[in-house]
């Protein structure tokens, strides 16, 4: 039987080892090692339910061995057909909410408020009303955290973040955001478009918010055509495109082409502004408490 095994070392006696038992018919076995000291069985699932998910993998198996360097796991995997891929993405649409978050003033400082939301959903049960007001609740708080430093302004340069809401269950919803200053004369304070969606690739809404900015320009109700024709679209498995018709007045109507990353988990990262502002010991720590679980708290003046 032929065979490909590759490893990957993580330290103190821990590692990833992925076998291919049979190249070509997607066989494979992942083993995860554990070394001493490094947390017992909660953490091997967690981190094997990762693995799985990134990897695209489908279970099949599962055994344990014990010896004392900790605990060792090995899963047999099947990788799932490209067809199934497409399939699974079809079903999935693009976003769940388009949130227009506004400031409002609050006595003497100001306040985020939903000004606009798109599309509003009727017939909810309660638990999904519930959810939806709490998620309502949330989202104004992460587009303007600092709403108390902020005054009516005559120019400012758009940016773009994104944030992660995490359910009691583990799942989670993306909001990606510009936060712009709207088209007008004299001083104005800033608004966010915020788009909510089950899905993660920054890259991918990046461009449609770009596309969200250009049409604020001319007017909120260009933004609503193009955000239903979005909605109707099928998300676009990795690596494929998908193409968006639109109407901008005094232009006429645009095919608009979305291109999903192959890999979109590390599109959007920076290092050289990561080492820029910390120094290397400091990146090790931070990745030490992460690898940990622990909280952190980033300050920064922009966003």
């Amino acid at each position: 039987m032929e065979q490909e095994r590759r490893s990957l070392g993580l330290g103190n006696g821990a590692g990833l080892e992925m076998t291919d038992f049979e190249k070509g018919q997607g066989r494979r076995s992942l083993t995860l090692r554990r070394g001493a000291g490094l947390g017992i069985t909660d953490n091997v699932n967690r981190m094997l339910r990762s693995t799985r998910r990134s990897l695209r993998l489908k279970v099949r198996s599962c055994v344990f061995c014990v010896s004392k360097a900790g605990i060792e796991r090995s899963i047999s995997v099947e990788e799932k057909k490209p067809e199934q891929e497409a399939s699974r993405y079809s079903a999935q649409s693009f976003f769940e909410y388009l949130v227009v978050v506004s400031l409002k003033k609050s006595g003497a400082a100001y306040e985020p408020q939903i000004a606009y939301q798109f599309p509003k959903r009727e017939n909810l049960m309660r638990s999904q009303k519930e959810e939806e007001e709490n998620l309502l609740k949330a989202i104004p708080l992460f587009c303007f955290p600092d709403c108390n430093t902020w005054a009516p302004l005559t120019e400012y340069e758009s940016e773009t973040f994104s944030f992660v809401l995490t359910k009691m269950d583990g799942s989670r919803k993306f909001g990606y955001c510009r936060r712009l200053l709207p088209r007008g004369g004299g001083a104005r304070l800033p608004e966010v478009f915020c788009i909510i969606s089950c899905l993660g690739c920054f890259g991918l809404f990046s461009q449609i918010l770009d596309e969200v900015e250009k049409r604020r320009q001319i007017s909120l109700a260009v933004i609503y055509p193009f955000m239903q024709g979005l909605r109707e679209a099928a998300f676009p498995a990795p690596g494929k495109t998908v193409s968006v018709k639109s109407f901008i007045p005094e232009s006429g109507t645009e095919i608009i082409k979305l291109t999903r990353p192959s890999d979109s988990r590390l599109e959007h990262v920076d290092f050289s502004s990561l080492f820029k502002h910390l120094s290397e010991e400091n990146v090790i720590q931070i990745f030490a408490s992460l690898l940990l679980e622990r909280r952190l708290i980033f300050l920064a003046e922009e966003l």
